[in-house]
């Protein structure tokens, strides 16, 4: 009778931390393809509920914002009620997943209080380093533009500016893209870009980008990245 072996031999150990090593190095760039998605898809509707206070208080005013601190707390919760209530459960898990890797942080609590005290500094993208603004507003050399002009560019947005985005510039405002942030990845075959989220009126996603490996952003294009 063959006597029970209890132990493993040095072949198996090897061919065992060969599978597991195989196996980490699939499943690591997924996981951190998740959750990158998840926090562009935070970051995103973070400029959504931005971009629908700015709707409101250019109806209101006749006049588009001059920085993010124009925005009063009102229009912010409304616009964070009609975007949360359009959100889908691939949206809830995003958020869901950010503030489990990224716990405590505003953007976190903002998910899990339901955004008690709305303000616009509540909207933190997940990408920003602390200290960091997170986003900016458009706003053109000539001074903000009138609701005209607003809903004019809304119609036939041909210049591909977007009305806000990830921006780190004082005063929370931008006049052109190169001063837009590109903190977000795109992970494409062996390279790693670069872009910076924006939002057309009507909530239209760009992605801006640089023309040249470490640039300034140069472009904005309603297309995915790659």
């Amino acid at each position: 009778m063959r006597k029970k072996r209890n132990n493993f031999t040095l072949v198996e150990i090897v061919i065992s931390l060969i599978i597991v090593g195989v196996l980490a190095t699939i499943a690591y760039p997924t996981y951190q393809n998740v959750l990158e998605d998840s926090k562009s898809k935070v970051c995103k509707t973070n400029l959504e509920v931005l971009t629908g206070a700015v709707d409101a208080y250019t109806l209101e005013k006749n006049l588009m914002p001059a920085t993010l601190s124009e925005l009063p707390d009102k229009d912010i919760r409304y616009a964070w009620d009609r975007v949360m209530k359009k959100a889908g459960w691939q949206v809830k898990l995003a958020y869901f997943i950010v503030d489990i890797q990224e716990s405590g942080l505003a953007y976190a609590q903002t998910w899990l209080s339901k955004f008690a005290g709305a303000r616009w500094q509540n909207l933190k993208c997940p990408k920003a380093a602390a200290g960091e603004n997170s986003y900016g507003v458009y706003k053109p050399a000539g001074g903000p533009l009138t609701l005209a002009q607003y809903r004019s560019w809304a119609a036939s947005p041909g210049l591909n500016v977007p009305v806000v985005a990830d921006c780190n510039a004082a005063g929370t405002t931008f006049s052109a893209v190169d001063e837009l942030t590109d903190r977000h990845k795109h992970y494409g075959t062996g390279a790693v870009k670069p872009y910076a989220i924006g939002l057309l009126p009507g909530n239209q996603q760009l992605n801006c980008t640089a023309a040249d490996s470490g640039g300034k952003v140069s472009y904005c294009s309603p297309y995915p990245v790659n």
